[in-house]
Protein backbone atom coordinates (compact mmCIF):
# COMPACT_ATOMS: atom_id res chain seq x y z
CA UNK A 1 0.00 0.00 0.00
CA UNK A 2 1.50 3.31 -1.05
CA UNK A 3 1.17 6.37 1.12
CA UNK A 4 0.63 4.63 4.44
CA UNK A 5 2.31 4.22 7.79
CA UNK A 6 2.92 0.57 8.69
CA UNK A 7 2.60 -0.25 12.37
CA UNK A 8 3.37 -3.60 14.02
CA UNK A 9 2.89 -4.75 17.60
CA UNK A 10 4.86 -7.86 18.51
CA UNK A 11 2.51 -10.63 19.51
CA UNK A 12 2.34 -13.09 22.32
CA UNK A 13 3.58 -16.63 22.67
CA UNK A 14 2.36 -18.03 19.34
CA UNK A 15 4.28 -17.75 16.05
CA UNK A 16 2.86 -15.13 13.70
CA UNK A 17 0.94 -13.58 16.59
CA UNK A 18 1.90 -10.02 15.59
CA UNK A 19 -0.69 -7.35 14.91
CA UNK A 20 0.00 -5.33 11.78
CA UNK A 21 -2.01 -2.52 10.25
CA UNK A 22 -1.61 0.33 7.79
CA UNK A 23 -2.70 3.91 8.43
CA UNK A 24 -3.06 6.01 5.26
CA UNK A 25 -1.12 9.28 5.34
CA UNK A 26 -4.26 11.27 4.50
CA UNK A 27 -5.80 10.05 7.79
CA UNK A 28 -2.72 11.19 9.69
CA UNK A 29 -2.80 14.62 8.02
CA UNK A 30 -6.53 14.94 8.77
CA UNK A 31 -6.08 14.18 12.48
CA UNK A 32 -7.19 10.56 12.22
CA UNK A 33 -4.09 8.98 13.76
CA UNK A 34 -5.42 9.27 17.31
CA UNK A 35 -8.75 7.67 16.39
CA UNK A 36 -7.02 4.86 14.50
CA UNK A 37 -4.67 4.12 17.39
CA UNK A 38 -7.58 4.13 19.85
CA UNK A 39 -9.38 1.57 17.70
CA UNK A 40 -6.29 -0.66 17.65
CA UNK A 41 -5.88 -0.46 21.43
CA UNK A 42 -9.54 -1.35 21.94
CA UNK A 43 -9.07 -4.32 19.61
CA UNK A 44 -6.09 -5.48 21.67
CA UNK A 45 -8.05 -5.24 24.92
CA UNK A 46 -10.79 -7.60 23.69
Amino acid sequence: MLGALRAVIAGGSQPNDDLEWFIPYYQIRNGGLGRKLQAVVLHLLK
